[in-house]
């Protein structure tokens, strides 16, 4: 059982409490902190007391010699700030900042009060298997990307000495990825369904997404100078990844966007808006950012009559559609954005697909009339 003792001293300016201990290696008594609050000071003899029952005496004086320990939700305040700030400079907007602000939070509540180099890579495994159990692959893995990122900065701020999350490896989502997507027929009846409602904005958002691969943030943050209808060339920046990727303008995307520019216009002129906050596409009236437009893409679907079908699927529709007309996964990776070449794989349900357009191509060859041959073995016509 560890020696740690816990003495209050008085102050002029008022108390303060220092932590000891016994080395268990030489018996001598050792200083170990002094603390100005008393629950500070309790709480940290109590963690002396467990790494010295371990048998972690040693990192304990490495850690004091290079940086004082600290828990997970000082590193976790850090990150909090880091992202804040990430958030202030536009270098993260903020729905991402919200999930990963959600994330950390249900982090801290397993995690929070215990020393970063208390925390193992065995603990780190069973936080992710009990997140697999209690939700989702999906849900493990978006905790996990946290916990990497406070124990990154741990190791940076010298409170760790080695990183726990380094060996966990993400798990995989087969189970949870999504093959949904839409043949043109069928992205048709949703451009119809759109001319019949008031949402006039979905539709070249629509079309951007189908012929573009523009995810939604793609499409939010796009902005009228990073499109030139002259040279009919479109630009989009994915602040998720950092990439940035230039595509000639699909004719119907073109005109739909000519559209809609031309009624963003007349309705400010209308409205007597001459003040223009941005140049954002997809911007409200004032210029202000538009945050989502979910409740319109929801009423255009099913008015289209299109079940178990989300807006992120039409990534999925396009790269689909790129490959069923002779793309291949590199080609996909190029014009997505894709860095991870796992993602090509996400499209080989395809190939069954474009197997039978060549074995009917085939039949149809084999089938085609051909010309009879006479008594030297030349051929004559029918």
């Amino acid at each position: 059982m560890a020696t740690v003792i816990l003495n209050e001293r008085i102050r002029k300016d008022g108390k303060s409490y220092v932590i000891y201990y016994d080395d268990p290696f030489t018996g001598r008594r050792k200083y170990h902190k002094t603390f100005r609050r008393k629950s500070d000071a309790v709480e940290e003899e109590r963690q002396l007391r467990l790494l010295i029952d371990t048998g972690k005496v040693v990192q304990v004086e490495r850690t004091k010699r290079r940086h004082r320990p600290l828990t997970f939700s000082q590193i976790a305040d850090m990150c909090r700030q880091s992202w804040e700030e990430k958030h202030l400079l536009k270098q993260i907007r903020t729905r991402p900042l919200q999930g990963y602000l959600e994330q950390l939070a249900m982090a801290e509540r397993v995690f929070g009060k215990r020393l970063t180099f208390e925390i193992s890579p065995k603990d780190i495994k069973d936080y992710r298997l009990q997140l697999v159990r209690d939700h989702s692959a999906v849900t493990a893995n978006r905790r996990l990307f946290i916990l990497k990122q406070v124990f990154g900065l741990a190791l940076k701020e010298g409170a760790i000495r080695e990183d726990p999350t380094e060996g966990v490896a993400y798990l995989s989502e087969e189970r949870h990825k999504r093959s949904r997507f839409l043949l043109p027929a069928d992205i048709d009846k949703l451009l119809e369904a759109c001319a019949s409602t008031k949402a006039i904005h979905l539709q070249p958002i629509i079309l951007l997404s189908v012929e573009h691969a523009a995810a939604k943030q793609e499409t939010l943050d796009l902005r009228w100078e990073d499109i030139d209808f002259e040279q009919n060339i479109i630009r989009f920046y994915r602040t998720k990844n950092g990439v940035e990727r230039i595509q000639k303008l699909m004719p119907r995307t073109r005109e739909a966007l000519l559209a809609w520019q031309a009624h963003q216009a007349e309705a400010r002129r209308r409205k007597r808006i001459g003040q223009i906050e941005t140049d954002l596409v997809f911007g409200h009236l004032d210029g202000s950012p538009r945050q989502d437009f979910k409740s319109a893409w929801q009423r255009v679907r099913k008015l289209a009559g299109i079940k178990d079908y989300h807006f992120h699927d039409n990534r999925h529709t396009y790269c689909t559609n790129i490959q069923l007309n002779g793309g291949t996964g590199r080609d996909i990776m190029d014009l997505v954005g894709h860095r991870d070449p796992e993602m090509m794989y996400r499209y080989t349900h395809v190939a069954s697909v474009r197997q039978e357009a060549l074995q009917q191509q085939l039949a149809e060859h084999y089938a085609a009339p051909r010309p009879e041959k006479d008594g030297a073995g030349r051929r004559r016509a029918r």
